[in-house]
């Protein structure tokens, strides 16, 4: 188990040197610069969050009228090189916990309600 934290931590040294992280950090650091635009948009990520847990399968009209509220926020630069590095960056992390996690055969809780 040793081995496996060992080689975890080696991972994580490398994510952490991934252009894709300092990228994230670097559009982060900017983004947060602007005390008012980083406000912005934490409110709209709570809302798009509320209205998706809310609204669940009928969302569609609220979340047009969210982007549509917070649509020149959305478009600053500083705001969109942070979604897009955001993007970039999850779409890693998503990728090596695939990685990971191929060919590992758990059964999960859902599994045993089912009786699968």
């Amino acid at each position: 188990m040793n081995e496996l934290v060992e080689e975890c931590e080696k991972l994580n040294l490398m994510l952490r040197n991934s252009h894709e992280y300092k990228r994230y950090h670097k559009a982060l650091s900017n983004l947060r610069r602007n005390s008012e635009l980083y406000e912005a948009y934490i409110g709209f990520v709570q809302k798009n969050e509320e209205i998706q847990i809310v609204y669940q399968e009928n969302a569609l009209e609220e979340l047009q009228r969210l982007y549509s509220d917070y649509d020149e926020m959305l478009h600053n630069s500083v705001v969109n090189e942070f979604i897009r590095a955001e993007r970039r960056f999850f779409a890693l992390l998503k990728e090596m916990l695939g990685a990971v996690a191929s060919g590992v055969d758990i059964v999960y809780h859902d599994d045993f309600v089912e009786g699968k």
